[in-house]
């Protein structure tokens, strides 16, 4: 999104009771998520606390509802869901890498790639050397880091972090208070 894009777009909502300038914010926020420069980005005058601007139009209704409708819209028009997230993060997991490779442990061309294996794949580097050699690097989704975010997409991790802090055990040790020293007595 351009600075310079104050009106929504044709088809689009306008939400009542919004500036131009909380219009602006909104949508720069939707998509950037950092407040103090959505803030900058929507014209606000130059401020010493940017972030902390942005945190008190965040905490209006109207901004928060407009926020969440152009998110919603952007997830509807990328067709993107829970469920396809899991997929992809599964496709990692489980790709045969072997699928990659011809029975002699060379790399077979990119298009005889089984389709779930080649959408695993990050890049692809092909350096030539000066006698003609070529080196292919490939970088493949990584698997710890694919069931990590699968775990937290499914709440498993904040199950876990729960059932540790229900079965954790405190052990308090209370001490006898000390009794004062007497001094013998004088003869």
């Amino acid at each position: 999104m351009k600075p310079d894009e104050d009106s929504p777009r044709e088809g689009e909502p306008i939400p009542r009771e919004l500036s131009l300038r909380e219009i602006r914010f909104s949508k720069f926020y939707a998509e950037l998520a950092i407040g103090s420069r959505a803030y900058e980005l929507a014209g606000y005058p130059d401020c010493a606390n940017p972030s902390a601007k942005a945190a008190k139009l965040l905490r209006k209704p109207r901004i928060k509802a407009y926020i969440k409708e152009i998110r919603d819209r952007a997830k509807a028009q990328a067709d993107v869901d829970p469920g396809f997230v899991l997929l992809a993060l599964k496709n990692i997991v489980s790709a045969d890498r072997r699928l990659l490779y011809n029975e002699d442990g060379s790399l077979k061309p990119v298009h005889e790639w089984p389709a779930h294996v080649a959408e695993t794949i990050e890049s692809i580097e092909t350096t030539e050397s000066a006698l003609g050699a070529h080196t292919k690097k490939i970088k493949i989704g990584s698997r710890l880091q694919a069931l990590s975010m699968m775990a937290k997409l499914m709440g498993m991790l904040d199950k876990k972090e729960e059932k540790a802090e229900q079965t954790e055990e405190k052990y308090v040790i209370e001490l006898p208070a000390k009794e004062p020293i007497q001094a013998p007595a004088a003869s």
